[in-house]
């Protein structure tokens, strides 16, 4: 049965703060879209994301705290001291081991999403310093998902979205807030094709 709704990751890491609320400002507020915001956060740090989210966006922010049915509308907001995949739909939750010094969360959601969710896997990658999303992003669109990435002359650091530009063709290369008009008329235009087209990156 075709799945009726999107579900988008949205990576970032240093100089991530800015652009998610930018891209969440720039988001419908009506869209068929669940997100699933994984930053690089320090294990045991308490995450503000969810109060300052709920500032610039009427849609439900969450703190996922247990497994949870992803559900459109709803953006949840992953702890530094868990990691996530998904699986039928249900985003799980297990413990960031000890030895998981390098935080790779975003790259680990994106291949559970890329193979539970096949064409509706969206994988968004904001400001961030290394190259975590970059293999994910590639499974995404391999398996039928759209890949966007905020362009690197806006980013803060830039590493994380060229990883992904110079891995992948991104539908879209955008400062954030653009991003996030273009990924909301994509969706309520239906206007994903099949066909790649060439990204303009400014």
């Amino acid at each position: 049965m075709e799945k009726s709704f999107f579900i988008a990751c949205i990576g970032s890491s240093a100089g991530g703060l800015t652009a998610l609320v930018d891209f969440f400002e720039g988001v419908d507020h009506d869209i068929s879209t669940a997100f699933v915001v994984i930053s690089h956060l320090p294990r045991h740090h308490s995450t503000h994301l969810p109060r300052i989210l709920s500032k610039v966006t009427p849609l439900k922010v969450e703190l996922l705290t247990k497994s949870t049915v992803a559900t459109p509308g709803h953006i949840y907001i992953l702890p530094g001291n868990l990691r996530v995949k998904i699986t039928d739909g249900v985003l799980v939750l297990r413990d960031r081991l000890p030895e998981e010094i390098v935080n790779l969360a975003i790259d680990e959601f994106l291949f559970s999403l890329a193979d539970d969710q096949k064409e509706k896997a969206i994988a968004v990658i904001l400001s961030g310093m290394g190259s975590d999303g970059s293999k994910g992003a590639k499974a995404v669109q391999a398996n039928g998902g759209k890949v966007f990435v905020q362009s690197p002359a806006s980013a803060i650091y830039n590493s994380m979205p060229m990883a992904v530009i110079v891995k992948d063709s991104p539908e879209e290369v955008l400062v954030p807030q653009e991003l996030g008009k273009l990924f909301s008329d994509a969706i309520k235009s239906k206007a994903f094709h099949s066909k790649k087209k060439e990204s303009n990156v400014r």
